[in-house]
This record gives structure tokens, sequence and C-alpha cells, in this order.
């Protein structure tokens, strides 16, 4: 017969990461176009800061708010490359080529 082994506890687990791994998820997230984001005001969420209408413009680009008064806008945010991981013994790294 056998037996099913005891549960370890939170202290006998260990979590390995490489490099490997998180560039491959990296990867697939990007290919998968999930570092595409639009921002507006549905797309946001309620506590945002910034509101997405031309009116947020008026001081600081005025003739963009004269021409397009109180119009809705979006953001959009758009991943060129895949984000390059490192793991070093000094601690992890994110970062990207140009």
């Amino acid at each position: 017969m056998y037996m099913i082994p005891d549960i370890p506890s939170l202290t006998d687990i260990q979590v390995m990461l490489s490099d490997y791994t998180l560039n491959s998820l990296s990867c697939a997230v990007y290919t998968g176009g999930l570092l595409n984001i639009v921002l507006n005001s549905t797309t946001a969420p309620k506590d945002f800061p910034i509101q997405f209408n031309t009116s947020v413009f008026s001081l600081i680009l005025p003739q963009l708010y004269n021409a397009y008064p109180n119009d809705a806008f979006e953001i959009g945010i758009v991943a060129t490359q895949p984000i390059s991981t490192a793991i070093t013994p000094s601690g992890m790294w994110c970062y990207h080529y140009t």
C-alpha cells in the first residue's frame, strides 16, 4: 500500500526561476499582444488621476483644447519588443534593447 507523504510546510518550499523562464514568459506575453494597452474613460480604473477629456490639456495645450473642446481621447501604449530579464547575485534586472 502506498502512503501519501505529508504536505511540506511553507518553510520547506523553494521556488527557482531562471532568466530563461522569465524571458520565455515575456516573449509569450509580447507575442500575445498583452503588452499593448489602450487607456480611455472606460478601460482606466475609476480612481485614475487623468480624465480622458481634452479639458486636461486646457492649460498646457490651449490650441488643442480650443480645437477640440471637451472631446474624449485615448492613450495607446505599445510594446515594440519583449522585456528581457537578468538574474544576478546582486538582484534581478529588467531591460530592453534599443
